[in-house]
C-alpha cells in the first residue's frame, strides 16, 4: 500500500462513517444550495456552511456512542415523518455501513436488533499452504488437517467422530 494511504486508513480507523443522519443533511444542503442559488441570501448561506461543517464533524467523529444516540433519534423522527413505511436505510456504522433496517416489523421499539435476520450462509473453508480444512459430518466442526496426499481416517477432536478423507 503507498504510505498517503497507510496515513489515510490509520486516520480514518476508529471515526463514525456517515449514517442516515448524514445522509439527510447532505440531502438538506443540496436542497438548500439550489434554493440559494435563485435567491442568493446570506442567511441561507451561512445555514449551508454550518450543516456542511455538521455532517463532516459527524463523519469524522470518534465519539461513537453520541453519534450513534443522535442517528437513533434521526430515525425515529423519520419514521413518524413517513409513517413507518418502507425500509429506511440505517448505515450505523461503528466503523462502516452496517445493516438496512426495515421498520415495518422487526422489533422497533422492544429492544431488538432494527436489522432483519440475516440469511444463513455456507461457511467458507479457510486456506493455508501447509494445511487443509474440512469439516466433521456429525458435528459440522472446521477441522485443520495438514496436506499430505491420499486417504486418510480423521478422528474429529471435538466429538471424536472417524470418517475418511481424501487430499
Amino acid at each position: 500500500m503507498k504510505p498517503w494511504m497507510e496515513k489515510l486508513a490509520r486516520f480514518l480507523m476508529g471515526r463514525y462513517g456517515p449514517d442516515s443522519l448524514y445522509t439527510a443533511i447532505l440531502v438538506t444542503e443540496l436542497v438548500l444550495m439550489v434554493v440559494n442559488f435563485f435567491l442568493n441570501s446570506l442567511i441561507l448561506s451561512l445555514l449551508i456552511w454550518a450543516l456542511l461543517f455538521w455532517g463532516i464533524f459527524r463523519v469524522f467523529s470518534r465519539n461513537l456512542p453520541a453519534r450513534r444516540r443522535e442517528n437513533e433519534i434521526w430515525v425515529k423522527i423519520w419514521k413518524k415523518i413517513t409513517f413507518g413505511k418502507g425500509p429506511v436505510k440505517n448505515h450505523n456504522s461503528y466503523g462502516g455501513y452496517g445493516t438496512y433496517a426495515n421498520y415495518g416489523g422487526y422489533g422497533y421499539g422492544n429492544g431488538q436488533s432494527y436489522a432483519p435476520p440475516r440469511p444463513q450462509r455456507k461457511k467458507k473453508l479457510k486456506t493455508d499452504r501447509d494445511h487443509c480444512f474440512r469439516i466433521c459430518p456429525q458435528c459440522k466442526a472446521n477441522i485443520r488437517l495438514p496436506k499430505q496426499r491420499g486417504k486418510h481416517t480423521v478422528v474429529c477432536p471435538r466429538c471424536k467422530c472417524r470418517f475418511e478423507v481424501r487430499i
